[in-house]
């Protein structure tokens, strides 16, 4: 464990303290000036130099925090090097719905599957990302567990960001998928690769193309969660709007899309079956021990505490 700066030279910044110095000075000289005129006891040199030493102060600490301060140290996990998986998270607007004004919506729900699921697949790096009519990474697979729950409850949101285009009804596209044959998303050694969609099944049909493009040596298996309720409903006030009704062949749907890809569909109360199916396709390879550094930031602390010299300073203009 040891500390360290991850920008060094932004700690030139403390440099700027030479402009509150150089007022200060002025200051003083001219306050020197008028005592002597009108004949008035010197102020002792201690009160005089506090607005200097917090003005020094204050630099110093905007200087350490600009350096980006952190304390490193090295952490030992056990990770699959020959597989990897995505958790996918549709989020058009429809995954707004819920069973109530106050019910958790579709997207809360794939949250706590995913939240359950993860634990289930220890030492498998898993990614997460977004769908719409397109695909997003939030995070790139990963065996840590707190980056994926810290990544699922705050970084993913209804129509955050919207799709690329206008869409008077279903925004859904599940051809998006083929980015994760086209794209970077798995490290090129990974041998055997999965992506976890959880979706409300309310999608654009699916060209048959995609089952060709994910069937690419290595392929890519697919595991399809509905998250969806007959009496799912879309709330903007607590009445429920009139222009949205669930699909009730969206089920159907999933299915036979994960028919088609050789894939997977269960339902959103099946976590141990979505679970099976992962671990069903990315098989029992190889586990190493990986090491790599961690990292607990300072700034914050170390800006927090520069308040402190620029309270006594505001303290004492007020004086």
């Amino acid at each position: 464990m040891h500390l360290a700066f991850l920008t060094p030279l932004a700690s030139l910044a403390v440099l700027l303290a030479g402009i509150p110095l150089a007022a200060w000075l002025l200051v003083v000289r001219r306050d020197s000036v008028a005592r002597r005129v009108l004949s008035l006891r010197t102020p002792l040199r201690s009160s005089r130099l506090g607005p200097a030493v917090a003005i020094a102060v204050t630099a110093a600490l905007i200087g350490i925090a600009a350096a980006q301060p952190v304390i490193q140290h090295k952490t030992t996990h056990r990770e699959r090097t020959d597989a990897e998986a995505w958790v996918v998270f549709d989020i058009s607007l429809s995954m707004a719905a819920s069973q109530g004004p106050h019910a958790p919506d579709r997207l809360e729900r794939a949250r706590r599957f995913a939240l359950a699921l993860r634990p289930r697949l220890q030492s498998i790096p898993i990614g997460v990302a977004s769908l719409t009519d397109r695909v997003l990474p939030h995070l790139f697979p990963t065996p840590d567990e707190s980056a994926f729950a810290g990544d699922v409850k705050r970084a993913i949101g209804v129509d955050s960001p919207p799709p690329q285009r206008f869409y008077a009804n279903r925004a859904t596209a599940l051809d998006a998928l083929t980015s994760f044959v086209t794209a970077a998303y798995f490290r090129p050694q990974t041998q055997y690769r999965a992506v976890i969609v959880l979706t409300d099944g309310e999608s654009l049909p699916v060209s048959p193309t995609v089952a060709v493009m994910l069937r690419k040596p290595p392929g890519v298996h697919v595991i399809f969660v509905h998250v969806s309720n007959p009496d799912d409903r879309i709330y903007t006030t607590t009445v429920p709007d009139p222009n949205y009704r669930p699909d009730p062949a969206s089920g159907a749907f999933l299915q036979r899309v994960a028919a088609v890809l050789h894939g997977t569909s269960v339902s959103e109360g099946d976590v141990s079956g979505a679970a099976a199916a992962a671990r069903a396709a990315l098989g029992a390879g190889p586990i190493k021990n990986v090491s790599e550094t961690a990292r607990v930031a300072l700034m914050p602390w170390v800006t927090l505490a520069a308040f402190a010299p620029l309270a006594f300073l505001l303290w004492r203009r007020n004086l």
